[in-house]
């Protein structure tokens, strides 16, 4: 597995070599970022990645994918608290541009690359899984009907390489980071990888069976557009979505939650304070300006919400971009 990292164009250089239990750490400290990478080879054809990075200023970090031969590799990344970042998933041609606001899996396989700028200050916590297709056939086998646990991890990869992360993937992330602070232990390592790799494969074969099993994708895609479309005003009632799309509505609520992994409103919500936040950034709008195009009886109301869904009010984000280079 060919993988290379760079961060403000400053490469990376993991050796390895020498160490009896393939671990390497690096360190770096600029003006920019300063923080620790750490690499272990768990065994052929897996490797673990652990960032913890602070983020002072602009910086980008790029990384790289590519397999060696007809092997296949696929790169999980584990983001376990909101960032505020931009970043582009990119492989087999495509990508995927995300604004990450909740704790998030993203999914690649190779050839591809990720870059992650940051446009403030932040902290920067990561888990990186690396296996190779070979690896991972090895591993896992679903007994019951012989399918290939890559073709779960295609049909994953089919419907949406961005996830997010169940409250047992977040443990498991934080139980690792609390691992390097003190000695680590190969074996606690390997058992908390094997464990993230398990929930990711039940992930995509519970999501592969619903599929299969169930006719209402189409129907909550189209329910999906359809609340995107009211984002500027209400949320459509539950009564109305249910009629549009023939069902009731407690299966509508069902079906929906089992599609997106969210319920109908918490969708909404996350969707429309997305929005919000982007006109505060980009557009450089005013809170009330803000507040009146999506559909707010006041700018009060609007502050309110803002803050229970972000933990601060819409004014710091004005705030941010003023003086992007003074600490709030």
């Amino acid at each position: 597995m060919d993988i290379r990292f760079s961060i403000n164009g400053q490469p990376l250089d993991f050796d390895v070599h020498g160490s009896p239990d393939g671990e390497a750490c690096v360190s770096l400290q600029t003006d920019e970022f300063s923080g620790t990478v750490r690499k272990a080879d768990l065994e052929e054809g897996l490797c673990f990645y652990l960032w913890n990075f602070t983020v002072e200023q602009g910086c980008t970090f790029l990384k790289e994918y590519s397999a060696v031969g007809d092997d296949k590799i696929y790169v999980v990344h584990y983001h376990p608290a909101p960032e505020y970042i931009h970043i582009e998933y990119r492989s087999s041609e495509k990508t995927n541009p995300s604004f990450q606001r909740r704790s998030t899996l993203f999914l690649l396989t190779c050839p591809g690359s990720t870059s992650s700028t940051y446009s403030q200050r932040a902290q920067l916590h990561r888990v990186m899984i690396v296996f190779n297709e070979k690896w991972l056939q090895g591993q896992l086998r679903d007994v019951k009907n012989g399918a290939s646990p890559v073709d779960y991890i295609m049909e994953l990869l089919d419907t949406a390489p961005e996830r997010a992360m169940s409250k047992g993937e977040i443990a498991l992330v934080q139980m690792l980071f609390d691992i390097f602070k003190g000695r680590a232990y190969s074996l606690e390592v390997k058992a908390h990888v094997y464990h993230l790799i398990s929930f990711l494969y039940r992930r995509v074969t519970v999501s592969a069976q619903r599929k299969a099993a169930s006719g209402y994708r189409p129907l909550m895609v189209k329910v999906e557009r359809r609340i995107m479309s009211s984002l500027s005003g209400n949320m459509p009632p539950l009564e109305e979505l249910a009629q549009e799309s023939l069902t009731s509505v407690s299966t509508l609520k069902r079906q929906f939650k089992e599609t997106f992994g969210v319920s109908i409103y918490d969708y909404y919500l996350t969707k429309k304070m997305e929005l919000a936040e982007q006109l505060l950034q980009r557009a450089n709008l005013p809170v009330g300006a803000v507040a009146f195009q999506l559909g707010y009886e006041s700018s009060s109301h609007f502050t309110s919400i803002f803050k229970r869904f972000y933990g601060h009010p819409p004014g710091k984000v004005k705030k941010e971009i003023i003086a992007p280079d003074k600490e709030v």
